[in-house]
């Protein structure tokens, strides 16, 4: 429902990869290293986790990404590439690929403001 958007935040997902036992990798690492393809295959499970806690399809998120204060903007880049990237690899639809599903970036201080409710 477009009036009534859901949020659904970063930890709660790592939560849920720690319950399934699965590596929880430091993503700022994974940029900083060159890690392509498992940043993007991690950021591609982060969003279908997100995408079936709302029940929606992929193609019908927009994200806004939440970067550190001292982010780079090569860092800050690259994360919206990967994240791009690894959603496009989730979508079967080839029609559903071409839309741009990060509308935004916040910093994480703002984020965690979102995440309990301090606005």
């Amino acid at each position: 429902d477009s009036q009534n958007p859901q949020y659904v935040h970063g930890d709660a997902a790592l939560r849920i990869l720690e319950k399934e036992k699965k590596p929880t990798p430091s993503i700022r690492e994974m940029i900083q290293n060159d890690s392509v393809a498992a940043c993007e295959a991690f950021l591609g499970h982060v969003v279908s986790l997100a995408s079936d806690a709302t029940a929606s399809s992929l193609h019908q998120l927009r994200l806004v990404l939440a970067v550190p204060m001292d982010a780079s903007p090569k860092y800050t880049e690259k994360l919206m590439q990967m994240t791009q990237a690894g959603i496009k690899q989730q979508i079967l639809e080839k029609k559903h690929r071409k839309h741009h599903l990060v509308v935004g970036m916040i910093s994480e201080p703002a984020a965690v403001c979102i995440a309990h409710g301090v606005t």
